[in-house]
């Protein structure tokens, strides 16, 4: 019995790509020639393939989300960013009262209960989940 002991990582076959010129911004890139036959990979990225995306798209709102009652910001340069590059409103006002980023595990807590209220005086900064959890069971 043969078996097929192919080599992980090989390198490429030159003859398999070709060099092609983006139709948006002029940049040469590789591309996979059975792609290009096909007229498929006219462009470097995404940005250039999709020129409406975010603040360029119709439906743009400025920026802002509302999302499970939070109010969220467009911040694609925040290092704690969730993955579609928002971050919580009421951790970037706490943020900038403190004069630096906010750690993961530290947790803003309104102080009325109200999600949308993000006045500095309406909020409060734990530690961690468990002293926030302490405060809040005691007032419930």
């Amino acid at each position: 019995m043969e078996t097929n002991n192919k080599k992980i990582g090989r390198p490429k076959d030159p003859k398999a790509w070709s060099v092609r010129r983006c139709k948006a911004c002029g940049v040469k890139f590789e591309a996979r020639r059975c792609y290009t036959k096909r007229g498929q990979m006219k462009y470097c990225s995404y940005t250039c393939g999709y020129p409406n995306s975010g603040s360029r798209n119709g439906r743009w709102k400025g920026g802002v989300r509302i999302d499970n009652g939070y109010i969220k910001i467009y911040s694609p340069n925040h290092p704690l960013k969730d993955s579609t590059k928002y971050v919580m409103k009421h951790r970037l006002v706490m943020e900038k009262k403190l004069g630096r980023y906010l750690k993961r595990q530290e947790v803003v807590h309104h102080k009325n209960h109200v999600k949308t209220d993000n006045k500095i005086s309406n909020l409060m900064l734990f530690t961690n989940h468990s002293k926030h959890m302490k405060v809040c069971r005691k007032k419930a």
